[in-house]
């Protein structure tokens, strides 16, 4: 009688979790989801222009060698392992993804089984690249949605902030590229929507939801994790030790993740060879960031593209420098107008959420020196916070002739960007040319 009751109250809590986990879930699929006529049209048009991207990509370079990167991001490195059946093993995207291949197991199947029907034709390639318009047509939806929703501003302002956003750099040539940054900026986009919702709203965010965000986030890229823990110090969760047993069960859910991906891989290692032979090479990584155009790579190169590189071989034109007084005005102007919007919110809390995220970019990568000689790498880590700093100046704003200048100053943002970006983003998409 009593191993029965037992077993009842087992059964009983595992239905309680299961039900849980289904309503965080649904939870963030209610978010992620465009809703309204607005947001599917932002959506879907986004996906149609990243779409054809990845077209031209297709047809002009088809399958490349497995060792091409553009802009040393490992673009065909990740295409060659997402579609290998030894990649399928957790941890092998190694330590900065201790079980990314969990996450993207789906992905990689399917990628397995369009590599062997397809042969030569590579469909699999392809693949990641529509795979990949989907997530980053999803970001642009998000920031539209922050703006529109969260801060209530005009539809045609938000989707204003949004295009800007749109057409930094860095954000079209990993708009249809595999990648693991793409992920992270779509997860901590994420992540701060519910968290400003909760803090404007006072809404209390789901266990199941805060668990499953840090663990999808942490799992794309481990150092995100802090990002995360400041997220839910954020979040409107009382009393503290609620929060704490948020944060708590986040961490150590996370932390059986990473135990169990690596674990389940030295067990496999260890059968089939007899060792392990999955080395670390963390140290590649450490205090590596240096030089004296560390500034210009971390904060001018993602938002506008040098004219004077090849897009598959940037070390040769190293160190990146602005030759155009145009990019040098434009870039500065742009950072001017993201610091001002900043300071003059610095007392709304989701500004500071954003600032506290910044600053652990800032501590990873410039104070401990953790990240590639490239610094500009890291953007998708952060620069989202950009078009969310105008979007709440715009909110901030009471005087109509006030906004109507900043409409003007967007505007001319807007096309000083595509000024600057697109002919080198064209010329490196359309066959023929180079």
């Amino acid at each position: 009688m009593q191993m029965k009751n037992y077993t009842n109250d087992f059964n009983s809590r595992m239905r309680k979790i299961l039900i849980d986990c289904i309503k965080g879930i649904n939870f963030i699929f209610e978010i992620i989801i465009p809703k309204g006529r607005d947001r599917k049209l932002v959506f879907y048009s986004f996906l149609l222009i990243y779409v054809l991207l990845s077209i031209l990509m297709y047809m002009k370079y088809g399958l490349m060698e497995w060792r091409t990167n553009v802009l040393n991001y490992d673009v065909y490195m990740w295409v060659d392992r997402l579609s290998s059946l030894q990649y399928i093993v957790p941890y092998r995207a190694g330590i900065r993804h201790p079980y990314l291949t969990l996450i993207l197991l789906p992905e990689i199947l399917i990628a397995l089984l369009l590599k062997i029907a397809s042969g030569k034709l590579a469909l699999h390639a392809l693949f990641f690249f529509l795979l990949y318009n989907v997530i980053a047509a999803l970001s642009n939806t998000m920031v539209y949605k922050y703006c529109s929703v969260l801060l209530k501003l005009s539809k045609i302002r938000a989707f204003l902030i949004t295009l800007l956003f749109s057409l930094f750099a860095h954000n079209l040539i990993l708009s249809f590229l595999p990648e693991t940054f793409p992920l992270s900026m779509f997860g901590l986009l994420l992540m701060i929507y519910i968290t400003t919702d909760s803090i404007l709203n006072k809404k209390e965010i789901p266990l199941a939801s805060n668990i499953i965000m840090f663990c999808f986030v942490s799992g794309v890229t481990i150092s995100n994790s802090i990002k995360c823990l400041v997220a839910q110090l954020f979040q409107n969760i009382k009393p503290f030790r609620k929060k704490f047993d948020v944060i708590l069960k986040s961490g150590l859910i996370c932390l059986g993740l990473c135990f169990f991906s690596i674990s389940v891989a030295y067990i496999i290692q260890m059968i089939l060879y007899g060792k392990w032979m999955m080395g670390n090479n963390t140290t590649e990584f450490i205090s590596s960031m240096q030089g004296v155009n560390i500034l210009q790579e971390f904060f001018f190169e993602p938002l506008l593209f040098h004219h004077n590189y090849n897009f598959f071989s940037i070390e040769l034109v190293k160190p990146l420098l602005y030759f155009s007084l145009f990019t040098e005005v434009t870039v500065r102007l742009f950072y001017v107008l993201i610091l001002f919007s900043l300071l003059a919110n610095i007392k709304e809390k989701s500004i500071l959420l954003l600032l506290a995220m910044f600053s652990a970019d800032i501590l990873i990568h410039m104070v401990f020196g953790f990240g590639i000689r490239d610094s500009y790498i890291y953007c998708q880590h952060w620069f989202f916070i950009c078009p969310l700093a105008i979007a709440f100046m715009y909110k901030k704003i009471r005087n109509a002739k006030l906004k109507t200048s900043f409409d003007i100053l967007l505007i001319f943002f807007i096309f000083a960007f595509i000024w600057n970006n697109l002919p080198p983003f064209i010329r490196f998409l359309t066959p023929g040319l180079n």
